[in-house]
């Protein structure tokens, strides 16, 4: 099977890779495997190396990896070990050059299954092996690191970001451009973090902890180094003394130990594994406090339940909105989930940046080929040409709509009709016209005005 589907990939009219595709150096070899590697999105590794004759370095096999074949070494060796992110996941992905003693150099081992997931089209730049760009995307980077905006005022104000970047002496021109290197810059370390947080798991320090290596794989990492501080703050650095309980639920009482003075008090449900501190950080910051971790340690709790890992806060959050997007497309409009969805302002937006994104990632796949770019070009027009359609029957729905609720409603109005009964007659009634309230009131004025006038002739 495996040679099968090297051997349609030899059909392709791009260049790939394939058992038994020659090659006649070293270079040529790492390049090819690099070119498969760029195109799949992983980074590539090198690997064993034999000789014929070892002083003079004749090779007679070579192989390259997947950058994350086998494990990362958990030897400890001062504090640079703490920094490193493991990307290891034991990937079998490999190929195998024999080289012959004429110097020809050709697959015999290729291993195309991956256990881990691809890197996106728009982040494989930052792939390991691809580090070494060409001079014009690495001018285009500096631009970007050149613009003269540090990364911090990323959470300052607004004012604050503009002011380093505009002046009393500053003109519109100078303003946009100085503006745009600075959104591509954090557009860029946007992506570099997204990129480190899907290929890479934060160094745990204690690797033999289940708690630290399960938050690892979930939190990205800035949010799991602040629960590492509270784990080691919980376990290390406080102490705790149940203090009662009742049924499933127990009460504790927790105490750093550089501040005896002030304590704590988590409740714990073994039956729910629900819990609660006195601190309330789980509500305020969405991760759980050192006294808390502190009692699920001391139970026996290796794994935090899934209800104290806030979405917001994993590596997956990002996708997540596209996906539950492109799900709900699929499934049945009625249903509670898409209408939560489909409803309100925020709809417009969402549909935006998910077509958005599915769009440039294939627009960027299909645009080094021409093959690929008149298939492109062949479903947009096909796409708008329906499109254009279905909204020009819709506005024809829509206007007959509204003509039938017009007429209608004219319907309704004349059998609806109300008016005011007949006004009844009685004996004796006068048949002139009634007067109005202000008619009465100016007449009774101006009688008054006479009798006033005569009452001081009189005198």
């Amino acid at each position: 099977m495996e040679h099968n589907v090297c051997q349609s990939l030899e059909v392709n009219e791009h260049k790939d890779i394939f058992l038994g595709q020659v090659v006649y150096n070293k270079d040529e070899a790492y390049a090819l495997y690099q070119e498969h590697a760029f195109k799949m999105g992983f980074s590539v590794r090198k690997g064993r190396e034999l000789y014929y004759d070892i002083e003079k370095k004749n090779t007679r096999l070579k192989d390259y990896y997947c950058s994350k074949q086998g494990f990362k070494n958990n030897e400890l060796v001062g504090e640079v070990a703490y920094e490193r992110a493991d990307s290891r996941t034991d990937c079998k992905a490999m190929v195998r050059f024999n080289v012959s003693k004429d110097g020809v150099w050709k697959i015999t081992k290729l291993e195309l299954n991956h256990n881990h997931d691809f890197v996106p089209q728009e982040q494989r730049h930052l792939l390991r092996s691809m580090r070494g760009v060409s001079n014009a995307k690495g001018g285009l980077i500096n631009s970007m690191v050149n613009a003269g905006i540090k990364s911090s005022q990323r959470s300052e104000s607004t004012n604050s970001v503009l002011g380093e970047i505009a002046g009393k002496t500053t003109s519109l021109t100078q303003f946009l451009v100085a503006f745009e290197k600075m959104v591509k810059k954090w557009r860029y370390l946007e992506v570099e973090k997204e990129f480190k947080n899907s290929q890479s798991a934060p160094p745990r320090i204690i690797n033999i902890s289940e708690t630290l290596r399960h938050a690892s794989l979930i939190y990205t990492h800035k949010i799991f180094k602040l629960f590492l501080n509270e784990y080691l703050e919980g376990t290390g650095g406080s102490t705790s003394m149940e203090i009662g309980g009742c049924n499933n639920v127990s009460y504790h009482e927790v105490i750093f130990n550089h501040m005896p003075n002030k304590k704590y008090q988590v409740t714990f449900d073994s039956s729910t594994m629900m819990i609660n501190c006195s601190c309330h950080k789980f509500d305020s910051m969405g991760i759980l406090c050192s006294h808390a971790l502190r009692i699920y340690n001391i139970k026996g709790i290796l794994k935090i339940p899934d209800q104290y890992f806030l979405k917001r806060w994993s590596k997956s959050a990002r996708s997540m909105i596209y996906e539950h997007i492109n799900r709900g497309s699929k499934e049945d409009s009625s249903s509670n989930v898409i209408n939560s969805m489909t409803n309100g302002d925020d709809a417009g937006i969402l549909y935006r940046n998910a077509i958005m994104k599915s769009f440039y990632n294939l627009v960027l796949e299909t645009q080094e080929h021409k093959e690929t770019q008149q298939i492109m070009w062949k479903l947009l027009n096909i796409g708008v040409e329906q499109v254009q359609q279905c909204i020009g029957k819709l506005n024809l729905n829509s206007n007959a709509e509204t003509i039938e609720n017009k007429f209608t409603q004219i319907e309704d109005n004349e059998w609806a009709a109300i008016f005011n009964p007949p006004l009844a007659k009685t004996k004796g009634m006068s048949t002139a016209r009634k007067k109005g309230h202000f008619e009465k009131r100016k007449r009774s004025t101006t009688k008054t005005k006479q009798n006033k006038g005569h009452g001081l002739i009189l005198f």
